[in-house]
């Protein structure tokens, strides 16, 4: 069995929100209004070899690996089984099955 279809047979939903960027409006700017939709991913819990490239003291943080048809963007939401969380890195899987790939950690743990 190839990764791609263990990766298909694991799918769950997850619920994508996208920020929105931000305009200027009588000269202050203004954060868009961010957009909400579910896509279908595969989550794991993030391996070392997944973390080594992180800053000091963040691999301590709570990060899970998504794995989706939908491209995922650094900055967006990910919620799965009531936590949230944020989108760091990401990784275009596109020619080795149509996936990308999401390292993304708990919003409640996130280092500011």
């Amino acid at each position: 069995m190839s990764v791609v279809d263990v990766i298909r047979r694991r799918l769950e939903t997850v619920a994508l929100e996208r920020r929105a960027g931000i305009t200027i409006v009588d000269g202050f700017p203004k954060e868009g209004t961010p957009t909400t939709s579910n896509i279908q991913a595969h989550v794991q819990q993030a391996q070392a070899k997944d973390l080594r490239n992180l800053p000091p003291g963040q691999s301590t943080q709570d990060w899970r690996v998504f794995w989706s048809e939908t491209q995922m963007l650094a900055a967006d939401r990910l919620t799965v089984g009531g936590v949230q969380y944020t989108v760091q890195p990401t990784e275009d899987w596109d020619k080795d099955g149509g996936f990308f790939k999401a390292l993304a950690t708990d919003v409640d743990e996130e280092i500011p």
